[in-house]
């Protein structure tokens, strides 16, 4: 399935996106009522990532769990299930995810007493629960995704002994940690950084009454994106203090636009990386974003999709060990074939923006147009008020 992609703006001189509630927040959220022993909580206009992980919560129970291509929910649900004594649950998803790297946290459960996943086949693996003990540091590898950290930290009130967890490596999306940390602490948790990583106190998580919620930071790139494009002004609904690192976006856009060179450490706020990608590509600015290694995990290779599909438009980008840089010398053209955005709901945000290049023409792009419901559902309805329609 393709679907075709114009930028008409008319009339609308600015862009005033409205934006979904940050699903990092809200999937914490729910985790945190579900260990609260409260009912699992979700906003009135849930992403699909958010419907997984609340019917995985409530599901845990039934000893079969269905999460998708959800990394976030496989990860945080790891670690909740091998701390609930006695659960012998099957938790599958699509191939993808369960291919993506999980050994950094199973090794840290291990440790604490948790028994290894059995794999049954390539789409379903069983997971058993101990009561969890902590007889000394755990240490876990921060370097592929902060979701280890943040599944750790989530489960450690409910560890005999608590958590003393030590990360190493270079720490990467570090303020979603921070994230999980912020919330656990609403929820009633005692949580103390140290040099080396966090402390978590033994304890029971307190019920909070009121949800907890923020619009999200990291769907606002798309629109500051577009605004980068075409000079027009954005206006986000978003306030001052969130707790999301993507919140650094407007003024990083604001920098691209200014910047002869970009150069920037992409660790702390990974999902803007395809926006900001897009975006110097199109701009024809040299750049160099760094820290960007562990996107090759992610729903697909982001830095090799990227490279590949961005090529297509005359780009011309090398990919590092943990980096991707570009020279900025090609204009950006509109491309011969459909672009590829192998299901992956970040390249399809970011790329459909970049039909404002070519005002009445169609960027083609060989996907479903529901790929966005990931995260954004109501995403192409916003992106139709600023202009970018698009047709199946």
């Amino acid at each position: 399935m393709s679907v075709s992609i114009t930028y008409n703006p008319g009339s609308r001189a600015v862009i005033r996106p409205l934006l979904p509630l940050s699903k990092s927040v809200s999937a914490r959220v729910a985790c945190l009522d579900y260990l609260a022993g409260a009912e699992v909580r979700t906003h009135s206009q849930p992403c699909e990532d958010e419907r997984v992980i609340a019917a995985a919560l409530r599901s845990i129970s039934s000893g079969r769990v269905e999460l998708a291509a959800s990394g976030t929910a496989r990860r945080l649900l790891t670690a909740i299930i091998a701390a609930t004594p006695g659960a012998v649950v099957r938790v599958q998803g699509t191939q993808r995810l369960m291919e993506r790297p999980m050994r950094p946290l199973t090794e840290a459960l291990r440790e604490l007493g948790a028994p290894a996943p059995q794999p049954i086949d390539a789409t379903t693996e069983e997971l058993r629960g101990a009561r969890l003990n902590s007889s000394g540091p755990v240490i876990v590898d921060a370097s592929v995704s902060s979701q280890f950290v943040s599944a750790l930290l989530l489960i450690g009130p409910l560890i005999a002994g608590g958590l003393d967890l030590r990360l190493r490596g270079r720490r990467v999306s570090s303020d979603y940690v921070a994230m999980t940390v912020k919330l656990m602490r609403r929820y009633g948790a005692s949580v103390t950084e140290t040099d080396e990583g966090y402390r978590v106190a033994e304890g029971r998580y307190a019920t909070v009454p009121h949800y907890i919620s923020e619009p999200d930071w990291s769907s606002a790139s798309y629109f500051l994106e577009l605004g980068c494009l075409t000079g027009r002004a954005v206006e986000l609904p978003l306030t001052a203090g969130s707790c999301q690192g993507d919140s650094v976006g407007p003024e990083l856009f604001s920098s691209l636009q200014s910047a002869q060179r970009v150069d920037l450490d992409m660790s702390r706020v990974p999902d803007l990386v395809p926006a900001v990608a897009a975006t110097c590509c199109a701009l024809g600015k040299p750049f160099e974003l760094r820290g960007v290694g562990h996107l090759r995990h992610k729903e697909s290779d982001r830095l090799e999709a990227l490279r590949r599909e961005l090529a297509k438009m005359g780009a011309e980008m090398l990919i590092g060990e943990d980096s991707l840089i570009s020279s900025g010398k090609s204009a950006l053209t509109l491309p011969s074939e459909p672009l590829k955005v192998y299901d992956d709901h970040r390249l399809m945000m970011a790329f459909a923006p970049l039909s404002a290049l070519f005002p009445g023409s169609r960027l083609l792009i060989d996907a479903a147009a529901t790929v966005v419901d990931k995260s954004f559902p109501s995403f192409w309805r916003e992106m139709s008020n600023a202009g970018i329609i698009i047709k199946s």
